[in-house]
């Protein structure tokens, strides 16, 4: 019966291949969706935890970091707690915890633009931040420099900034990196503290921030003092006691910890915590709603192909009508019959998805150099970015069978209920 029924399948090749063109491009679009999506979320995945560990939490003052839901919430009417300053004292407070191994402040310096002394050419806008962390620390994707720790008076900049004044590691070393504030924008206007300000920092080292916006590295106290001059304060002392820090990078000893000790953190001072599970958690839930909203499209294809399957299947039923009628009255039952059409339906289906699937594996072999290049320009860490999962290949194969099946079910019960004695008149 497998035989007779793949005879009648190859018995037209255009026809079989023109019917099963609309589940390859079906395969196609959801092979490439699906690999697509899941390359996405590994480069992102690597990238993230590359950078950040297990027993990292990053706390802030901030919302922007709200993309976690706050821990500790509050059930009825209980107001949520007024979030702290992140002042020294707390650092110290929080450094103290015998969980806690390191804390490490850090300061973002917004309104300003870069220059090499000596050039006029700005780096605008641009992203300096106050950290100290080592250049070779594992939030840097890369480092080269004279030494991996600043000093006051010393800075870093980003591989950005050498592509931007057009010069290497070796020439940008030793110059002088003047942080100005910057003109007036929509978001921001300069007051009269800040007329004619200019800093300078011996520049010491490149970094590689991948892909985030760290264009400079000075330290935490040097951009205190930077902030403390702008906004009128006394000095930086008094601009941390009154303003604080922007984020807080608290490493612990046990990587255990970091969930209860998250919740101490937003419950105790009203701050926003988050780990690296948290993140994670979050890009997997938007990029799984991503995939879902773009598999609906590809299923709408395979539900076109599906139609053009029935319609193949009812003109090979008119084409047969006397064949079926002939094996009917030589004892085939309907049964046999049913089973006859449902094959072929199920090979068409077959055939499409190991087309697509052929045409999915040439794209992403061709692809796959060409999408790391655009990543790394981006500054993401990739090696390789579409990866074909043969558990996912086998369920495709599956599914077209079963598209295949489905669709064939109609014209196989209409060929297994035709009237022998009609159709040998037919």
């Amino acid at each position: 019966m497998l035989k007779y029924s793949l005879n009648l399948v190859f018995r037209s090749k255009l026809r079989t291949f023109l019917t099963s063109l609309g589940i390859t491009i079906a395969v196609v679009l959801l092979s490439l969706i699906i690999f697509g999506m899941n390359g996405f979320k590994d480069v992102i995945t690597n990238e993230f935890t590359s950078r950040f560990k297990p027993n990292e939490i990053i706390v802030s003052s901030t919302n922007f970091l709200s993309i976690v839901a706050p821990m500790g919430e509050t059930e009825g009417e209980e107001e949520v707690k007024e979030p702290e300053l992140m002042t020294s004292a707390l650092v110290k407070e929080i450094q103290v915890d015998s969980r806690v191994s390191k804390v490490v402040p850090a300061i973002m310096i917004n309104g300003m633009q870069l220059r090499l002394d000596g050039n006029d050419k700005a780096f605008s806008p641009s992203f300096p931040f106050g950290w100290d962390v080592p250049g070779d620390s594992n939030y840097f994707t890369g480092f080269d420099g004279e030494k991996t720790v600043l000093d006051s008076g010393e800075a870093f900049v980003s591989e950005d900034v050498v592509s931007f004044f057009k010069t290497s590691h070796d020439e940008i070393i030793g110059q002088t990196l003047v942080i100005e504030v910057a003109p007036s924008t929509l978001l921001s206007n300069k007051t009269k503290t800040q007329i004619d300000k200019e800093y300078r920092y011996k520049i010491v080292g490149v970094i590689d921030s991948g892909s985030d916006r760290s264009d400079a590295l000075i330290t935490t106290g040097d951009a205190a003092e930077m902030l403390a001059q702008n906004g009128g304060f006394i000095n930086g002392q008094e601009y941390l006691d009154e303003i604080g820090y922007d984020q807080l990078f608290i490493e612990l000893n046990n990587e255990d910890d970091v969930n209860n000790f998250r919740e101490e953190i937003s419950e105790k001072y009203g701050l926003q915590a988050f780990s690296a599970d948290d993140v994670l958690e979050f890009l997997s839930l938007i990029t799984n709603a991503i995939t879902f909203v773009l598999i609906f499209f590809g299923i709408v294809s395979a539900f076109v192909a599906s139609i053009g399957i029935i319609n193949t299947m009812v003109m090979s039923i008119y084409e047969q009508t006397r064949e079926i009628g002939i094996n009917k009255a030589v004892g085939a039952s309907n049964y046999q019959i049913l089973y006859i059409f449902l094959i072929q339906s199920g090979v068409i289906g077959l055939l499409g998805g190991l087309l697509g699937l052929t045409i999915v594996l040439a794209v992403t072999i061709i692809a796959d150099p060409f999408v790391v290049d655009m990543l790394q320009e981006q500054g993401f860490s990739a090696e390789r970015y579409f990866s074909l999962d043969p558990l996912i290949i086998l369920g495709i194969i599956i599914g077209c069978i079963i598209t295949g099946v489905l669709a064939g079910i109609y014209p196989a019960i209409k060929a297994a209920r035709l009237d022998p004695v009609k159709a040998l008149r037919f």
